[in-house]
């Protein structure tokens, strides 16, 4: 095939394009190329000038690509012109897009004679709009474009499924349309906010807003948008944007938002104080309440720390239980500690402190609720002063007293036989009583001497079993039960640091507890182990056991489980009490097992020597 002859001023111009030229005959053989098309591919004149063209070097790209190319010079020799991006190889097999067209070249009578094969470089563009692409998937946005000048819309596949539509169903896609599916609390804002930006008040533009789903419900979307294309009058041709499904986003705002309201409710409108607290103690926010129990303004709270007004005696405590929750041992914590009002005296008050933390379990702040606790604690004092002060009138007569019964049934001032039986039976029933309301004395002193930090013990080393069986004699003259005692070999060896009064009192107390909850027939075990450097003494009885409602109540002072008929001997309800802060006082520990109904086992942990 000869090439086609061109003259030398039209083939300068033809091979110093930067475009890819070329003429092929009607038979689809490549006739001329020119330089930039050869040299972009690495190849000669030679290989390529003769050949069909998609038999050339540049179509090895893939089968697919030589069809596109046969199936569109067939249109372009039926005089169709044809621009499409097609994927050719290039130098050392690299591949690359161009923007191809096959133009038809007709003589006078209107046949085709040749056809023109011309193609642009956009590689560059292609790998732009690809990355634009992953952009948009990624955020997950459809795109639509909206000429300003005509009532007309185009708008994506996801922009129309979005919708629950195909894009065949809403194409063609008007601007009436658009604004009819727009739900009408919406309709006037987003119009407005489109006309300043058609307007040019604005060059951009972002509405969120509800617009209606084919099933009829409304979704929250974004829209964002911006102007295009200006033209020489300084006006633009289109608005571009995109649109973003944003319902999830909405529901979750919606419902922080009753969040935070619910908060923000309960926290202004609460009748206790309550606070939001900087890691470093400076008040965030307070809540009326607490400004009046305080005394102080909110605007005056912010500008003080928590260290400011918290007694100095309970700032340390305060701290440490701080610490240790921004440290992460702790979510929370609760104690007793006093606040200085703005008059100067001390507010006593409940704190309660929980965290707010980040997703990386920083603390961001604290949520403080504080009770005013002052006129229990006034209630208090006023109850412990007047136990004291009833307590120690009371002793001095009823030692007196019972000295006196004693002496009268010891028979040493007259022979108890020349008393009438009557009268022995009522001194007695009055030596019984008189002890009871003495041992009551005892322990309302022993509980207030520990209140106030008042108790002192004498620490001194004791053989454990020997103390163990003082306190089982103490109560053997009036227990029916059988009692029985199982000591390890090395408790028998064991020697503990105590005070042997009050150690004895405690392991009576447990005993008394044991005989008075249980009946007669079921035996009282006493057991002494040695495990892990601790002496265990353990009191077991078979008795009614602890029911579920009483067991937070235990250990508290004036609480006593109801044992029903078989209580025989009454008691004050401070003993366990009494005995907790005894044995915690001696470096202890006291606790117990319970089932109801078959039993209770009460146990004391104490470091041996």
């Amino acid at each position: 095939m000869t090439p086609i002859e061109l003259s030398d001023k039209f083939r300068g111009i033809f091979n110093s394009t930067f475009t890819f030229i070329g003429f092929l005959n009607t038979d689809g053989v490549l006739l001329e190329a020119n330089n930039t098309a050869v040299e972009v591919a690495g190849i000669t004149h030679d290989d390529v000038i003769g050949k069909y063209f998609w038999d050339c070097y540049w179509w090895q790209s893939s089968t697919l690509e030589r069809e596109r190319l046969r199936e569109n010079f067939a249109k372009a020799l039926s005089g169709q012109a044809v621009t499409y991006e097609a994927e050719v190889l290039i130098k050392d097999g690299a591949r690359t897009t161009i923007l191809f067209s096959l133009r038809p070249v007709k003589n006078s009578q209107g046949d085709v004679i040749f056809i023109i094969p011309e193609g642009s470089p956009i590689q560059q563009l292609v790998d732009a709009r690809t990355r634009m692409e992953a952009i948009i998937d990624g955020a997950n946005a459809a795109v639509w474009e909206w000429n300003l000048h005509k009532d007309e819309m185009r708008i994506d596949k996801r922009w129309a499924e979005m919708l629950g539509f195909t894009l065949e169903v809403l194409t063609p896609f008007s601007f009436k349309q658009w604004l009819d599916l727009i739900h009408p609390a919406d309709k006037d804002l987003a119009i407005k906010q489109l006309e300043a930006c058609t307007k040019m008040a604005a060059h951009s533009y972002e509405m969120h807003y509800r617009v209606m789903h084919k099933t009829g419900k409304y979704i929250w979307v974004v829209d964002r948008a911006k102007l295009f294309d200006l033209t020489k009058n300084g006006s633009y041709d289109s608005l571009i944007g995109t649109r973003q499904d944003i319902s999830q986003l909405a529901s979750y705002q919606e419902k922080l938002r009753v969040v935070e309201d619910t908060f923000s409710n309960s926290f202004y409108h609460s009748g206790i104080g309550m606070a939001l607290v900087s890691t470093e103690g400076q008040w965030l926010k307070v809540n009326p309440a607490l400004s009046n129990m305080l005394g102080y303004t909110e605007a005056e709270f912010l500008r003080l720390t928590f260290q400011d007004i918290t007694h100095p005696d309970d700032l340390q405590a305060d701290l440490e239980l701080l610490y240790e929750t921004i440290d992460g041992k702790r979510e929370s914590y609760q104690m007793e500690k006093r606040y200085r009002h703005k008059q100067g005296h001390f507010i006593d008050a409940i704190l309660c402190v929980s965290t707010v933390r980040s997703e990386d379990s920083k603390v961001l702040y604290f949520v403080s609720q504080i009770i005013d606790i002052s006129e229990r604690k006034h209630v208090e004092r006023l109850k412990n002063e007047f136990i004291s002060t009833v307590s120690h009138e009371l002793r001095t007569p009823l030692t007196s007293i019972l000295g006196s019964i004693k002496l009268i049934l010891s028979g040493k001032l007259l022979s108890t036989q020349s008393l009438p039986a009557k009268v022995s039976y009522l001194l007695k029933i009055a030596q019984e009583n008189t002890e009871r309301l003495a041992f009551l004395v005892n322990d309302l002193l022993d509980i207030e001497k520990i209140s106030e930090g008042r108790m002192t013990y004498n620490l001194i080393p004791h053989q454990l079993v020997d103390l163990i069986e003082q306190a089982i004699n103490s109560v053997a003259h009036y227990s029916e039960h059988l009692l029985i005692k199982d000591f390890s070999p090395a408790a028998a060896q064991a020697v503990v640091n105590v005070d042997e009064h009050r150690f004895i009192q405690v392991v009576i107390n447990l005993l008394s507890n044991a005989i008075k909850f249980s009946l007669a027939k079921y035996p009282v075990k006493v057991q002494a182990t040695i495990t892990d450097g601790y002496a265990k003494i353990s009191v077991e009885d078979k008795g009614i056991g602890i029911s579920e409602a009483f067991v937070p109540h235990v250990f508290e002072k004036f609480s006593q489980a109801d044992s029903g008929n078989i209580r025989s001997v009454k008691g004050s309800g401070l003993g366990l009490a009494i005995s907790k802060a005894l044995i915690e006082g001696m470096n202890g520990h006291i606790g117990y097992e319970s089932v109801e109904g078959q039993g209770s086992t009460f146990w004391i942990l104490l470091p041996i020597n």
